[in-house]
């Protein structure tokens, strides 16, 4: 942004400081001031000027668009060519309505114009300080959200990893009833082959004592 005295600078308009810090004085060119004559007051704080004889007043590009003697929209062109125009804004100014009420911000932002209480200057550092604070907060609760967003996908995967195990565990118990019951089986079997066997074996030794001649 261009200030007020930078633009007397270009135009190669003299400013004579005051006592008050920020304030100058000047020959106003419109009422052709001379030796002690200072009508004009220019403020660098609020980048503003005001002749107390003439009254003419306005802001930067007022001041240089009066200076130069060329309409508004010149002297605007001219200060900020188009393209060329930047506006640095403070992080907090680019966060949105609803995001700022996430983190309990519902009132307006500071304007940039010092309300009539305070001095530009005053004004600045209060809506840097608001700012700085805005943003802060809603970088700490970014941080806080992202934990719990976190923290919240660790006890769904470990939910998951439980509930796997615990199929898996219930898997291997009916494969181990199965493999019990198949062994009983078997060996059921086993028995019953076993005792037909017996049985066999005794039903031909009967016979065999039955041919056996009595003496």
């Amino acid at each position: 942004m261009v200030g007020i005295e930078e633009v007397a600078s270009r135009n190669q308009f003299r400013l004579y400081p005051t006592t008050r810090l920020g304030q100058f004085k000047a020959h106003c060119p419109t009422c052709h001031d001379t030796n002690r004559q200072f009508h004009l007051y220019v403020s660098s704080t609020k980048d503003t000027f005001f002749c107390h004889k003439c009254g003419a007043k306005g802001g930067v590009v007022a001041f240089h668009a009066w200076l130069k003697g060329i309409p508004f929209q010149f002297a605007k062109d001219e200060l900020y060519p188009v393209g060329k125009r930047t506006f640095l804004r403070h992080p907090a100014e680019q966060l949105t309505y609803e995001q700022r009420a996430e983190i309990g911000f519902t009132t307006r932002l500071p304007s940039p114009i010092a309300p009539k209480a305070y001095t530009q200057k005053e004004w600045s550092r209060y809506r840097r300080r608001t700012l700085n604070w805005i943003w802060r907060e809603w970088r700490a609760y970014e941080k806080f959200r992202k934990e719990q967003d976190e923290r919240l996908y660790r006890l769904v995967c470990e939910g998951m990893a439980i509930e796997a195990t615990s199929q898996q565990t219930s898997m291997q118990k009916d494969i181990a009833t199965m493999n019990t019951s198949t062994v009983i089986a078997a060996n059921g079997d086993l028995h019953a082959n076993h005792r037909r066997t017996l049985s066999g074996a005794q039903s031909a030794l009967e016979q065999d004592c039955e041919l056996i001649p009595q003496t």
